[in-house]
């Protein structure tokens, strides 16, 4: 949160719009947002292009910043390369946490990654043990038949909006 709450006081102080920085970091106004918003973690890449763009001004370093939300006690080391390399560059995300939502058979929180320009998907296979970050055929394939199952068992997105709808208009 704090890199986000840095990168909107540094781009105001500066008197930059969302659009402006994003074009300078070569990002959409939409990455830069969910970057200010702390909904999307920042990339090596994009820490380094903020640095040169601001400066360290108050000994604000967004390099040190990145490193300590990498860094963070409870991140595995194994978890870094999906951070620096693969969220950074996906076209889609999509995951499953089965402390959400529990189906037999699927214990093991998972990401799947869709990468541009031809790469081979990636997956990220979670367990309380360990961690692995793959685009082996086999394994990536595996996960997207289990999250296929899963898809075909949820709600249908209308469904599921409606419901969350509902449930904030008994709240209000």
């Amino acid at each position: 949160m704090r890199f986000g709450a840095e990168l909107r006081r540094l781009r105001e102080a500066a008197q930059l719009s969302q659009a402006a920085v994003a074009a300078r970091l070569g990002r959409t106004q939409t990455q830069v947002s969910r970057l200010e918003k702390a909904t999307r973690t920042p990339s090596k890449s994009d820490a380094e292009r903020l640095d040169r763009l601001f400066g360290t001004p108050d000994g604000v370093s967004f390099t040190r910043l990145y490193q300590r939300i990498v860094a963070q006690p409870g991140a595995p080391v194994w978890f870094r390369s999906w951070v620096e390399e693969i969220e950074p560059t996906a076209r889609v995300l999509r995951s499953w946490n089965a402390l959400l939502v529990c189906l037999a058979g699927l214990l093991g929180a998972f990401m799947i990654a869709e990468l541009p320009d031809g790469q081979p998907d990636a997956v990220h296979v979670d367990s309380s043990a360990a961690g692995q970050v793959t685009t082996e055929h086999d394994t990536v394939s595996a996960i997207w038949k289990r999250y296929e199952a899963i898809r075909r068992w949820a709600y249908p997105a209308s469904m599921s909006i409606e419901m969350i709808e509902e449930a904030r208009r008994g709240w209000t």
